[in-house]
């Protein structure tokens, strides 16, 4: 309620008032969500500004066609860099785990007890040593594999409210917030989709994206699993014959959470304004390509990526592998075949 009081107040009065002073919060993440999200943020206008300098400039018939241009320009001059920087990374990492287990995994540097077992436990801090310097070796690290969504992630969040704000939405009973483009609500834009074929297309990338980076996590934890046990298994392409019979709690947990966001866009595009359905539709398609296209060798190779030990000669066949192994409904059609 306070929310709208506020806007209202400014709407009306045309004085900016002190959104610190005139609010009460539960907690810091409480206000730091409806202030990152309030309409009257610089970040959230531009949204809007930024949409409609495109439509001008690029003097398109229709703002659906803006958002589409718009988001694919935003996300290769955003997304695309980072991408290719994540997976350079990723690629490094890769190697240096892979050194790091050929190294450890060699009987002259096995640490035994007076037994002559091995002592598991400081086997495993050896290979995190080992893991860490070659890391900074090649000048690598885990977690910048991660900088791509936690960049992604804000950027998308930020376009989404800003568009969802430039449609215009009802804050309360009594207030209403006014579409920031005019124009939105002569194109419909504001109204839900009635097109299920958008809305099939936004599910069907947005589950493929999750799908490909699962089978990729997967492919590349088993690939570097069974050619540290037989390295002459790199030269025959074959670690993707062998699937681990547990993934580990983490790959687990990121495909779960893959499937829930797969699901949430896929819920509200029914209820969302066309607009958002258009951009996420958008967004999800350019990522489905950037996953294709930097499976390529050849794509890689023109980006820097460093070629690892586990990367398969013919990728795109090594993933359908991977997925046929995985999934029971890929294995039934392909025996149909």
């Amino acid at each position: 309620m306070s929310i709208g009081v506020n806007i209202f107040r400014t709407i009306l009065c045309r004085q900016p008032c002190n959104l610190l002073l005139t609010r009460s919060w539960s907690s810091p993440a409480v206000y730091f969500i409806s202030e990152f999200f309030n309409p009257l943020q610089p970040h959230m206008v531009a949204v809007a500004e930024g949409l409609r300098m495109c439509h001008d400039f690029g003097h398109f018939s229709s703002y659906a066609k803006t958002i589409i241009v718009s988001t694919v320009i935003l996300r290769s001059a955003l997304a695309s860099p980072l991408y290719a920087f994540t997976e350079r990374n990723h690629a490094l990492v890769i190697s240096a785990y892979h050194q790091s287990a050929l190294e450890t995994s060699n009987p002259a540097h096995s640490i035994r007890q007076k037994d002559g077992k091995i002592d598991a436990r400081l086997q495993r801090s050896l290979f995190q040593r080992t893991f860490t310097q070659y890391c900074q070796k090649l000048r690598c690290h885990p977690l910048k594999s991660a900088l791509f969504g936690m960049i992604q992630l804000p950027v998308w969040m930020t376009v989404t409210f800003g568009l969802r704000n430039a449609c215009g939405h009802q804050i309360t009973p009594f207030l209403y917030w006014p579409p920031m483009i005019p124009e939105f609500v002569s194109e419909g834009l504001t109204s839900p989709t009635t097109s299920l074929c958008l809305i099939a297309a936004t599910t069907l990338a947005t589950g493929l994206n999750v799908e490909i980076s699962h089978i990729r996590r997967v492919y590349g934890q088993t690939a570097t699993t069974t050619m540290t046990l037989d390295p002459k298994l790199a030269a025959q392409d074959c670690a993707t014959t062998v699937m681990p019979t547990c993934l580990p709690w983490q790959l687990k947990f990121a495909h779960r959470v893959g499937h829930l966001g797969t699901l949430l866009i896929s819920f509200f595009s029914f209820f969302a304004p066309s607009a958002l359905v258009i951009f996420w539709c958008t967004s999800a398609s350019h990522q489905l390509v950037l996953n294709l296209f930097c499976l390529s060798n050849r794509v890689r190779g023109l980006l820097g990526i460093t070629k690892t030990p586990v990367d398969a000669k013919r990728p795109y066949l090594a993933l359908w592998r991977v997925a046929k192994s995985h999934y029971r409904i890929l294995r039934r059609i392909s025996n149909r075949d």
